[in-house]
C-alpha cells in the first residue's frame, strides 16, 4: 500500500508526494496508486497493478494485457476475440488496434458453443470481453461463460466501468439476497481450482473498475494481476522505467478525483450510499408500477428499465435518460438524486404527482469524514505548492507550464460543472475544421480529412498509423530510431504488424536508423525498403509504404527532410502511399512545417511537404489538459459516417478537452504563439552560447523552429539531472527551453554546470603537475564523457584498461569495443569520474595512452561512491608520493570546500583520500 505518514497526528496515506522517484515530479502516481491498491483489494489481490484512464482505453489495456500473456504462454495458437453485449466500438477497435480475430456472439450466449468450438478448434485460447452493465442497461451471461470456461481454453476480461463499486461493497447478506456473484481479479494460468468455476464467483484475468461517477465522461481504473503479460520490451530511459500504457501521458484530474473520492468514503462509505440508491431505486420502482408503469431492475447495477412511456427529448435530457428502444427508457439511480427530482421525474413518466411520503433522501455527514477530506485537500494543496516552486527550472520534458496561472484560475470554475452537449459538438467540429485550413486544406477536402480530439500526441499516432491500415492493410510502416518510444509500443501491439501467424512470420514494421540529430537516413531505408518489395514480389503480394515521419518531436528535435525521403525512394521504383507525421510539440505553435493534401496530390503545397495525416499535442504546446488532435486522410464515401467509422477509437470526445482547446485560443492568437516560439529558440540559443563558453558539448538542430538542446550527459551530476528535471537518452540529456523557462532560469542552469566544470578545473590544476612527475610524462587530466568528438576513443581505452583488471565492462569491450550500459550507467553518467592520459593538452600527438582512472559512482540524493583506481604504471614508492601529497593537498582543502557547490567540494575530497587509499576496491 502507499506510504503512509502523520498529519496533524494521524496517518494519512498520501502525505508523502514522492512514492515515485523521477525526474519528473509533476504527477499524481500515488494518489492513482492508491485507487489502484484499494480497489484491487476488493477483489482479492493486494498486489495488483493498472492505471486510471478513459472507459476506452482500459477495455484496450486489458484486452491486450491478455493477448500477450496468450503470446508468451500459448505462442502457437492465434487467440480469438470474442464479445457479447459489450459495446461494439470497443471491441472493434481493440481487435483493429491489437490485430485479433473478432466474433460477436451479442446475447446469444446460450447457443454459442457449438460456435467457438467451430471457429477455435478447442484449442485457439478466446478472450472473452464481457460486460457487467453497459450504457444500454444489459448484462453478458456470465453463467453461461463460465460453463464454457470449464471446456474451452477462455481467459476472461470484464468491463465493469458502471458497477464495480457497487457490485464489490455489497454486503455477503445482500449479495446473497440478490444472487450477485463476488467478482474476484486472479491470473488465468494460477491454479486456483474448483473455486474458479463456483457459481459464485466470477474470475476475471483484467477487470475494468469504476461507477462512482464524478465527472463526465467518468474515469475509470484497468486492474490486473501483477505478473500477467510482459512489459515492456525495452526499458524507456527517457520516463525511466517501463510504460506498457496504451496512451503514454495521462491527465492527472481523473486520478486525482478517483483518490479523493476513495479516501472521502471507503468502502463501507461506498456501500451505505449505494445501499440507499438501491433503497431509492426500489420506491421509484414500486411508485411507477403503481402507477401501471413497467419497470426492470438488474441486480448487477442501480439502473432502473421503464417500458411503455413516452417522453419528450427535453424530458430526456433534463433527467439524464437513455432512449433505448420506442418507449423504452434507461435511468441510472445516482447518489445524487433529491426528492424533488423524483417528484418531477414521476411526473413526467405518469402525469400524476406523489401525494405519499418519499424515503429519506439527505443523510447528517460524519464529522469524522469532513476531517479526512480536509485533509486530502490539504495533501494536494501542498503537492500543487511543491509543483509552482519548481516548475520555472523543469527543462527536460516538453510540457508548456507558462499558462496554468492564466487559464487555472477560470478552468477550475468549469470542472464540477456540465458542459453541454450541443456546445461541445459545435466547438470541436469549429476547431477541427479552423485546423484542417491551417494546414492548407481547402473546404472541399475537409470531408476526405476526418479529424478528432484525442488523449494525446500517442494515441493520436495510434489512430493515424491504424487509419493509414485501414486503406492499405498490408503495408509495411517505417519510422526512425529517433521516433518517440511510443510508436514502438504502437506497432508491437498488433498482431498483424508483428506478422506471428503470417508464414515466415515477418513483420510488417521496421525502425531505421537516424543520423545523429535525429532525422531518418534516406539510404538506410532504401536498403530496407528493397528488401521488403522483394519479399512481397516474391509472394505474389502487393506492396505498399507508409512513413511515420518525425516534425520536431524526437529526443534531439530532429526533423525528417520528407522530400529527399520521397527523392530517394522514387530512384528505386517506389512510391510513398501514405506519410503520417508526429508533430506533437511543433505542429501545436504553427501549421508552417508540412501541408496536408491527398497521397496521389503534388508533394509540396505553399512550399511545403505535403503529407496525409498529423498528430499534435495540447498539453505539450498548449499546456492544457493531456490531450490532443490528429487528421487523417481517407477518400470521402457518400453517405458513410465519416468521423466516427474511420478512426479505431471508441472514446467519446472529453468536453474538458473541447473547452480548454477553445479557451487557449480565445487567450492565445496564432500570432502569439509564433511570437512564443521564438522566445523559446532565443532562450535556448542564450543557453546554447553560455553552455560553449563553458565548454559543454552540446548537440541540436540548428534552424529558428527548434528549441531543443542536447547535452553531454556525463556533464551533469545525477543531483543536476534531478533538479532541473532533464530526461537522459544513452549518452546525451536534452534541455527543453518551453515557454515556463525564462533567461534567469537558462543562467541558473548554465552556472550549476559551469560550477561543476570549474570544480573539477580547480582539482585538476592541484593535481596535475605531482601526477606528471610520478608518471615521468607530461599529462592531462579529463572527466570521463562518452558522448563529444573524441570522447568514444578515450573511453574505450578506459575500457581496455578496466577490463584488465577484472571490471566488468561488456564482452565486446576489447580493443575496439565500447563499456557496456552498465558500466556507462555506474561510472561515467555519474559525472563524478576523471582520468589522466598522457599528453599534456586534448590535441597533442602523445594522447594515446591512459595512465590512470578514478572510477566514481553517484546518485541524485548527492551521495558519492569512490569505487576503483586502475592504473598500469604504478612504481615503487608512487603510493608513498601519492598519499603524502594528497595529505598536504587535504590541508589546504578549506578553501575549496567554500566553493560555489560544497558537495561537490567533498566528493572531490573523498576521491583524495581515496588516491591515498592506492588501487583496489574501498569497501
Amino acid at each position: 500500500m502507499p506510504t503512509s505518514c502523520t498529519i496533524n497526528g494521524n496517518k494519512h496515506p498520501l502525505a508523502r508526494s514522492t512514492l515515485f522517484r523521477t525526474s519528473w515530479p509533476f504527477h499524481f502516481k500515488n494518489f492513482e496508486r492508491f485507487v489502484i491498491l484499494t480497489k484491487g483489494a476488493r477483489v482479492g489481490d493486494p498486489e495488483v497493478t493498472g492505471y486510471i484512464c478513459n472507459w476506452a482505453e482500459t477495455n484496450y489495456y486489458g484486452i491486450r494485457a491478455i493477448q500477450q500473456e496468450l503470446r508468451h504462454r500459448i505462442p502457437d495458437q492465434r487467440p480469438l476475440l470474442v464479445a457479447g453485449v459489450i459495446e461494439v466500438d470497443v471491441v472493434e477497435a481493440a481487435a483493429r488496434l491489437f490485430g485479433l480475430e473478432l466474433l460477436r456472439v451479442g446475447d446469444g450466449w446460450k447457443d454459442t458453443r457449438d460456435l467457438l468450438v467451430q471457429r477455435s478448434g478447442g484449442r485457439r485460447p478466446i478472450i472473452i470481453a464481457a460486460t457487467l452493465g453497459n450504457s444500454r442497461g444489459q448484462t453478458d451471461d456470465f453463467s453461461v461463460i463460465r460453463r464454457l470456461s470449464q471446456e474451452l481454453p477462455i481467459f476472461l476480461h470484464v468491463d465493469a466501468s458502471r458497477t464495480f463499486d457497487y457490485m464489490t461493497t455489497l454486503s455477503h447478506a445482500e449479495r446473497q439476497r440478490l444472487g450477485v456473484p463476488k467478482l474476484v481479479l486472479t491470473h488465468p494460468f494460477d491454479d486456483s481450482g474448483p473455486e474458479k468455476y463456483s457459481e459464485t464467483i466470477i474470475a476475471a484475468a483484467t477487470i475494468v473498475a469504476g461507477g462512482t461517477n464524478c465527472v463526465n465522461p467518468p474515469p475509470t481504473a484497468i486492474l490486473k494481476p501483477r505478473s500477467l503479460g510482459t512489459p515492456s520490451e525495452v526499458k524507456v530511459e527517457y520516463v525511466r522505467g517501463t510504460d506498457s500504457t496504451l496512451a503514454g501521458s495521462r491527465d492527472a484530474i481523473g486520478p486525482l478525483w478517483m483518490c479523493l473520492q476513495e479516501l472521502r468514503f471507503g468502502a463501507s462509505g461506498l456501500r451505505g450510499i449505494y445501499l440507499r440508491c438501491a433503497n431509492n431505486r426500489r420506491t421509484m420502482g414500486n411508485l411507477l408500477a403503481s402507477r401501471g408503469v413497467k419497470v426492470e431492475a438488474p441486480p448487477f447495477s442501480l439502473d432502473l428499465i421503464i417500458h411503455n412511456v413516452s417522453l419528450s427529448t427535453s424530458s430526456l435530457k433534463q433527467w439524464g435518460l437513455v432512449s433505448l428502444s420506442e418507449g423504452s427508457y434507461l435511468l441510472t439511480v445516482q447518489p445524487s438524486i433529491t426528492v424533488s427530482d423524483v417528484q418531477g421525474l414521476l411526473h413526467d413518466l405518469t402525469g400524476h404527482s406523489i401525494h405519499h411520503p418519499c424515503p429519506r433522501w439527505l443523510w447528517p455527514v460524519n464529522p469524522s469524514d469532513s476531517a479526512k477530506t480536509r485533509e486530502s485537500i490539504q495533501i494536494v494543496k501542498t503537492v500543487v505548492d511543491h509543483f509552482r516552486a519548481v516548475g520555472p527550472r523543469s527543462g527536460g520534458y516538453p510540457l508548456n507550464q507558462a499558462p496554468y496561472s492564466a487559464l487555472g484560475p477560470i478552468i477550475g470554475h468549469f470542472l464540477p460543472l456540465t458542459i453541454p452537449d450541443e456546445w461541445t459538438q459545435t466547438q470541436a467540429t469549429e476547431i477541427l475544421k479552423a485546423r484542417k485550413t491551417s494546414f492548407g486544406l481547402s473546404v472541399e477536402e475537409h470531408a476526405s480529412f476526418p479529424a478528432c480530439f484525442t488523449t494525446g500526441s500517442t494515441m493520436g499516432n495510434r489512430v493515424g498509423i491504424h487509419n493509414a491500415l485501414v486503406q492499405y492493410p498490408n503495408a509495411f510502416i517505417y519510422y526512425s530510431s529517433a521516433t518517440h518510444y511510443s510508436v514502438k509500443k504502437i506497432v508491437r501491439d498488433s498482431d498483424a504488424l508483428t506478422g506471428i501467424w503470417s508464414q515466415g512470420r515477418r513483420s510488417r514494421f521496421t525502425e531505421i536508423p537516424a543520423d545523429y540529430l535525429g532525422r531518418i537516413i534516406p539510404t538506410k531505408l532504401v536498403e530496407k525498403v528493397l528488401d521488403d518489395k522483394a519479399h512481397c514480389a516474391s509472394q505474389g503480394r502487393d506492396y505498399h509504404v507508409v512513413l511515420l515521419c518525425n516534425i520536431g518531436t524526437t529526443f534531439t528535435g530532429g526533423r525528417d527532410d520528407i522530400p529527399t525521403v520521397r527523392r530517394a525512394l522514387v530512384a528505386i521504383g517506389v512510391q510513398v502511399s501514405y506519410i503520417h507525421v508526429d508533430g506533437a510539440l511543433d505542429l501545436g505553435f504553427a501549421p508552417d512545417s508540412v501541408m496536408l493534401g491527398p497521397p496521389d496530390g503534388p508533394w509540396e503545397r505553399n512550399g511545403l511537404p505535403v503529407v496525409q495525416g498529423i498528430t499534435l499535442s495540447h498539453h505539450k504546446a498548449y499546456g492544457i489538459m493531456v490531450s490532443g488532435e490528429v487528421i487523417c486522410h481517407r477518400p470521402f464515401c457518400p453517405g458513410e459516417q465519416h468521423n466516427t467509422n474511420l478512426i479505431p477509437t471508441a472514446t467519446a470526445v472529453d468536453p474538458r478537452i473541447v473547452f480548454e482547446t477553445w479557451l487557449f485560443q480565445q487567450l492565445y492568437t496564432p500570432s502569439d504563439l509564433l511570437r512564443t516560439r521564438s522566445y523559446c529558440v532565443s532562450n535556448a540559443r542564450r543557453l546554447r552560447a553560455a553552455l560553449a563558453n563553458a565548454g559543454v558539448a552540446t548537440r541540436f538542430n540548428d534552424d529558428d523552429t527548434c528549441f531543443i538542446t542536447l547535452l553531454e550527459r556525463a556533464a551533469l551530476p545525477p543531483w543536476l539531472v534531478e533538479h532541473f528535471h532533464l530526461a537522459p537518452e544513452g549518452d546525451w540529456v536534452h534541455h527543453v527551453a518551453m515557454p515556463h523557462i525564462t533567461p534567469g532560469a537558462v543562467d541558473e542552469f548554465v552556472g550549476c554546470v559551469a560550477g561543476v566544470e570549474a570544480q573539477f578545473a580547480t582539482l585538476f590544476t592541484a593535481l596535475r603537475t605531482t601526477l606528471a612527475r610520478l608518471f615521468g610524462r607530461n599529462v592531462r587530466l579529463q572527466r570521463l564523457c562518452a558522448a563529444a568528438e573524441g570522447e568514444e576513443v578515450r573511453l574505450r581505452r578506459v575500457a581496455v584498461l578496466a577490463r584488465g583488471v577484472g571490471l566488468d565492462v561488456g564482452d565486446d569491450a576489447g580493443a575496439a569495443g565500447v563499456p557496456n550500459d552498465e558500466f556507462k550507467r555506474r561510472y561515467v553518467y555519474s559525472g563524478m569520474s576523471f582520468a589522466v592520459f598522457s599528453g599534456g593538452n586534448q590535441h597533442d600527438e602523445e594522447d594515446k595512452e591512459v595512465l590512470a582512472v578514478f572510477l566514481v559512482g553517484a546518485n541524485a540524493d548527492r551521495v558519492v561512491n569512490p569505487a576503483r583506481v586502475i592504473t598500469r604504471h604504478w612504481e615503487v614508492g608512487t603510493l608513498e608520493k601519492i598519499k603524502e601529497y594528497a595529505f598536504r593537498y587535504l590541508a589546504q582543502e578549506d578553501g575549496f570546500r567554500r566553493g560555489r557547490n560544497k558537495s561537490f567540494g567533498l566528493a572531490c575530497l573523498r576521491i583524495l583520500v581515496f588516491m591515498m587509499e592506492g588501487p583496489g576496491k574501498l569497501d
